[in-house]
């Protein structure tokens, strides 16, 4: 069975885990927020044990979570674990610029070598086949220019695809970020509109009360005994 995308990437980067932390990363690739009693229960850890492990994981930026209380016990929260894909693809983006940057090294250090020996095949940079006036120090015979090697040929396909890749990964990032922006948007939207709704609804309700205490005053004001003119005389 394929090993889970994220424990891959991990691997690629230098980053080994072990059997029960790949299971845990490989469960919550598949399925956000996951509480920590329903992780415990599918690894088949103690809850304090399944918390440790992902906290460790929260320490080191793979996982994230969110707590609620309780509805059975107020004082109680219960957490949601989450695979922090963001920070993931970060980190395994920052990794491909670091190969890009090294790669780039390697190919300046191989291309440096612009002269070379064709009997004893000892290369030369520029100066120092300068200074020994283009012949090889070694056989003495004359210098020819390097035609590019089979390394350098390498580090160029290997560079081109680490381009072609990085471009790829930053444009995905901008489209999810994109997409998790305009969800906020309408998220934030939704909840104003709600708060607009509710202070309309609290309006209305306080203009009916005060229209009802008008009413009950006038009420009121009509079951008093009216005085005759004769009684008003007195």
């Amino acid at each position: 069975m394929a090993a889970p995308k994220v424990i891959t990437m991990l691997r690629e980067i230098g980053v080994e885990v072990d059997e029960l932390t790949e299971r845990i990363l490989g469960m919550l690739e598949k399925k956000e927020n996951i509480s920590e009693n329903v992780a415990a229960q599918k690894l088949k850890l103690k809850i304090n044990e399944a918390r440790k492990l992902l906290y460790k994981l929260n320490s080191i930026g793979l996982v994230t979570y969110i707590k609620q209380r309780d509805p059975d016990k107020k004082w109680w929260y219960l957490y949601y674990w989450s695979l922090d894909k963001n920070k993931l693809r970060d980190i395994y983006l920052q990794y491909k610029k670091a190969q890009l940057t090294k790669k780039k090294q390697q190919l300046l250090d191989e291309k440096k070598y612009v002269f070379e020996c064709i009997s004893c095949q000892k290369k030369f940079i520029y100066e120092d086949a300068l200074e020994n006036d283009f012949s090889c120090e070694e056989c003495g015979n004359i210098l020819t220019g390097t035609k590019p090697t089979e390394i350098i040929l390498r580090l160029e396909t290997e560079i081109k695809n680490l381009n072609e890749e990085i471009s790829r990964r930053e444009r995905s990032g901008q489209r999810l970020k994109t997409i998790k922006d305009n969800k906020r948007k309408v998220e934030d939207a939704k909840e104003d509109r709600k708060i607009e709704l509710k202070k309309k609804r609290e309006s209305k309700k306080r203009a009916e009360i005060r229209k009802v205490a008008r009413q009950n005053a006038k009420l009121e004001a009509n079951k008093k005994p009216k005085l005759s003119i004769s009684q008003k005389k007195r």
